[in-house]
């Protein structure tokens, strides 16, 4: 039988024994708080993480979505909008959509858009590469066609590149067509940089008179090589770019109801060739009026014709009467040679890879106007 003390001593085992569970029990339940709190956390932070990042990317993807109406030439009040970068790809893609919209508009077998295209990248530099075109100024008539065939085009890259850049993609593409199949044609290579900003109200434009030559198409010869020097940066001192880059006048023709001349400059207005420069050296020309005040060069048959400014370049014919429009010498064989520029039209009249190489110098250099290099790159 046990004694007492042995009865006692059993309790208080037991007791203990109780109390050492308790407390692990105790320690047990205050570490699966601490652990389930721990982890509650740490799944907090982690959805913090991704929330944050899922934002950013979406933020992102919106801010990218906005076309730019940036300007930095001063002319027109800007938005601080960040251009996307055009990809490599991309302009493959949009030169491609840009060529088709040329061929559907094939006329008779003439690419007659090719012209008009040219010409509009041409007048938005003037002032600066900004994607804004004012149809008000008169020198710019007849470019609301081509500005209203595009922007279908435009709407489905608005999200990748600027109008500016478009518009000289555009012009670009028209080059590379005109040449297509064709033996005396120049086949300029012009690199395509993109990173131009629109003005705020493009493609209108809506700030200060932009100028063109001076007198327009009644220019002399310092008028010709004045606005590529100030507009383009062409220097006078190389005569040869200006004269290259008005070969460009080989595209298209003038419309009396739109500038008041009248007449394409050679035969095949679609093309790029040397028609130019070879038939203002051969052709006789006769200065004539053909409407107040509106004086061109014909030859003696044919119906095409030349401006002022495309004479000069061959022919002294200064003085001109600012009022009347009259050169001093209307009889282009009768007429100096001009000493600064007849040899270069001579030359690309015989030479097309002089005329190429300097007007893919002059052109690209006219589709740069108001950027620095650092502004613009190359898609990659």
């Amino acid at each position: 039988m046990a004694s007492v003390s042995d009865v006692k001593t059993s309790y208080n085992l037991e007791n203990a024994h109780q109390t050492m569970k308790q407390v692990k029990d105790k320690k047990r339940d205050k570490c699966l708080k601490i652990g389930l709190t721990f982890g509650i956390l740490i799944g907090l932070v982690v959805f913090a993480i991704v929330l944050a990042v899922l934002i950013t990317v979406m933020a992102q993807n919106n801010f990218n979505s906005v076309p730019n109406n940036n300007n930095n030439n001063g002319d027109c009040t800007t938005s601080e909008v960040v251009q996307p970068r055009v990809t490599a790809h991309d302009v493959n893609t949009i030169k491609a959509d840009i060529t088709e919209h040329i061929r559907e508009k094939r006329q008779g077998g003439s690419l007659i858009r090719i012209a008009g295209f040219v010409r509009l990248a041409f007048h938005d530099c003037v002032g600066g590469c900004d994607g804004c075109i004012d149809l008000g100024n008169g020198e710019n008539a007849g470019l609301g066609l081509y500005i209203e065939e595009l922007d279908p085009v435009y709407s489905k890259y608005s999200n990748k590149l600027s109008r500016a850049d478009f518009w000289q993609l555009a012009g670009i593409a028209a080059l590379q067509e005109s040449g297509r199949g064709c033996n005396n044609c120049i086949h300029p290579w012009v690199q395509f940089v993109a990173g131009r900003k629109d003005c705020s109200s493009s493609p209108k434009y809506d700030g200060p008179h932009r100028m063109f030559p001076n007198n327009g198409g009644h220019a002399n010869i310092d008028d010709v090589l004045g606005f590529f020097n100030s507009t383009f940066g062409l220097s006078r001192s190389q005569p040869e770019l200006a004269v290259a880059l008005l070969g460009a006048h080989s595209l298209g023709r003038t419309h009396r109801g739109a500038s008041g001349w009248d007449g394409p400059w050679d035969l095949t207005p679609d093309r790029l060739d040397q028609s130019y420069y070879s038939d203002m050296m051969r052709l006789n020309w006769t200065e004539v009026e053909i409407s107040n005040n509106k004086h061109q060069w014909k030859p003696p048959i044919g119906n095409t014709m030349m401006l002022h400014a495309d004479m000069c370049l061959h022919k002294v014919i200064s003085p001109i009467n600012t009022t009347t429009g009259q050169s001093a010498c209307p009889f282009a064989q009768l007429c100096d040679n001009q000493p600064e520029t007849s040899k270069f039209v001579q030359l690309f009249a015989d030479d097309l890879e002089a005329w190429e190489r300097n007007f893919q110098a002059a052109y690209y250099k006219m589709i740069t106007t108001g950027y620095t290099n650092a502004e613009l790159y190359v898609p990659a």
